[in-house]
């Protein structure tokens, strides 16, 4: 059916939006995002207003749609019971950054704490994969373990974005893993 979401032509129409917001912040990156019109957009992904207000309300609407792809790509890295290995796990969370990483930035520098909340809503998921050798500490020490082991490995990830992502995801993986609480 025609305009439902479900519809190929729908999705490709959005993923033309989403790609045409993103290539103008990446294009205006000393810009606030109130520069970018939709106009602009409009432009760019070859397609009338009209259209874009089918699929989106303003360009802050498409931004959160992005930033919401982004976090069920992060959400949905599995962590298989046979296979808790950490590096895995960060290497994959790593290339979905690096394939994002124009808007990964953008969105660390509007809401720095965007990875955050993603980590918050998987802790489960991840924490005994993070905190090594968890038999050995008390509940509250585990906490303060992943608190730390997470807002370590958010800072190299910010740097090494900030760095236009020169070592690989690999060596980054690396970093974290030889940094992190033992």
């Amino acid at each position: 059916m025609v305009g439902t979401k479900n519809n190929i032509r729908f999705q490709a129409t959005e993923s033309k939006i989403k790609q045409a917001v993103i290539d103008q912040l990446n294009h205006q990156q000393t810009s606030p995002i109130s520069d970018i019109t939709v106009s602009d957009v409009c432009k760019k992904a070859k397609i009338t207003r009209g259209t874009f207000y089918k699929h989106y309300t303003s360009i802050n609407d498409c931004i959160s749609a992005i930033e919401k792809d982004i976090s069920d790509k992060l959400i949905r890295v599995k962590v298989d019971d046979q296979e808790t290995n950490i590096d895995h796990i960060i290497i994959h969370i790593l290339q979905i950054i690096q394939e994002n990483n124009g808007i990964v930035l953008f969105i660390f520098r509007q809401d720095p704490s965007f990875l955050t909340k993603i980590l918050d809503r998987i802790k489960e998921r991840f924490f005994d994969a993070i905190v090594s050798d968890v038999s050995k500490l008390s509940s509250s020490e585990k906490k303060y373990v992943y608190e730390y082991s997470v807002f370590g490995t958010i800072a190299i990830i910010r740097q090494w974005l900030e760095n236009n992502m020169v070592e690989t995801s690999e060596e980054i993986c690396k970093y974290i893993l030889h940094w992190r609480y033992e």
